[in-house]
């Protein structure tokens, strides 16, 4: 899936994030934005994608807050391309989320060799993978 984004897009899109975005690692990469004004987010979700949601009333004063988020490999993605414009601050943040989403665990239907270090090359009759070796 490739889309063509210009240029002034990104830097809004940095300069968004930037200030109201938040980029962490919670089970998957994830990249939030709380707003109590839907359109910024609303345009955020046409350039990127994602989810939009409304939250619930903050106790005081009442306002209703709308969230945008994105997760996991297109989050990445997001990540490493404003990466170099963005401030320290949240550059290490983008940094840490990166670096636990690499560490994470690959879920077993993506590994392609058993925990001996063997290639999968063989499906048993239930559609599991099995190693010929062990």
């Amino acid at each position: 899936m490739g889309f063509i984004m210009l240029i002034k897009e990104l830097y809004w899109i940095a300069g968004f994030l930037e200030g109201e975005g938040c980029f962490y690692y919670s089970n998957s990469s994830v990249i939030s934005a709380n707003q109590v004004q839907q359109e910024p987010l609303l345009r955020l979700q046409k350039l990127l994608g994602g989810s939009l949601y409304r939250a619930k009333a903050r106790p005081k004063p009442c306002q209703r807050i709308y969230v945008w988020t994105i997760t996991g490999q297109r989050a990445v993605a997001i990540m490493m391309t404003v990466f170099s414009l963005m401030s320290p601050k949240r550059k290490k943040a983008i940094t840490k989320a990166i670096s636990r989403w690499k560490k994470a665990a690959l879920h077993n239907k993506y590994k392609t060799h058993c925990p001996k270090g063997h290639l999968y090359k063989r499906i048993k009759s239930n559609g599991r993978r099995a190693c010929v070796q062990c």
